[in-house]
């Protein structure tokens, strides 16, 4: 179950290096799994996202709690992918952290379909914005009940004399 889960599945040590490694986890960095073994898992975050997973594996000792967090991972050919890890962290009968057990996902498709949504907004939004007609959006509260104003561009404003912030809602 451990090898084939879907998701990949880490052990770091309290120093972030990998202890053990799914297949999931080691096919999706593109690299054998005993290659990963004894390698620092710093290693496979982009350069981007260091600083990230700094402050999360700080955070994640101090709450002593699982905590999650989004980073971009580097594949052994330089590509880079969106991960979803979530952490544990194991402490020993002192109280220090021992171990860390990391649920890596790879959530590439999910962020790129958000980010295909917020270019679509904004260009809806550029559009709506700067059209030359006026447009107003209401929708009915109830049914069979009065509309109420939604949202509507400048063209309407000028075109009624009055500004939008007095008729939304």
């Amino acid at each position: 179950l451990y090898d084939f889960a879907p998701v990949g599945y880490l052990t770091f040590s309290d120093q972030q290096m990998i202890l053990e490694a799914n297949l999931t986890v080691a096919t999706l960095l593109g690299m054998e799994r005993g290659l990963l073994i004894d390698t620092p898992f710093r290693k496979y975050i982009s350069m981007g996202d260091q600083d990230t997973f700094y402050l999360y594996c700080k955070e994640l000792v101090e709450t002593k709690d699982k905590q999650t967090c989004n980073l971009r991972l580097l594949r052994r050919d330089g590509a880079d992918f969106h991960a979803q890890m979530e952490c544990v962290p194991v402490f020993d009968e002192n109280g220090d952290l021992d171990l860390i057990r990391a649920i890596v996902i790879d959530v590439t498709k999910q962020h790129r379909a958000a980010e295909i949504q917020r270019e679509s907004e904004a260009r809806y939004r550029a559009l709506f914005d700067n059209m030359k007609d006026g447009v107003c959006i209401y929708e009915a509260r109830n049914e069979g009940e009065d509309f109420v104003f939604i949202d509507f561009n400048e063209a309407a404003e000028k075109m009624e004399h009055i500004h939008k912030d007095a008729l939304m809602g």
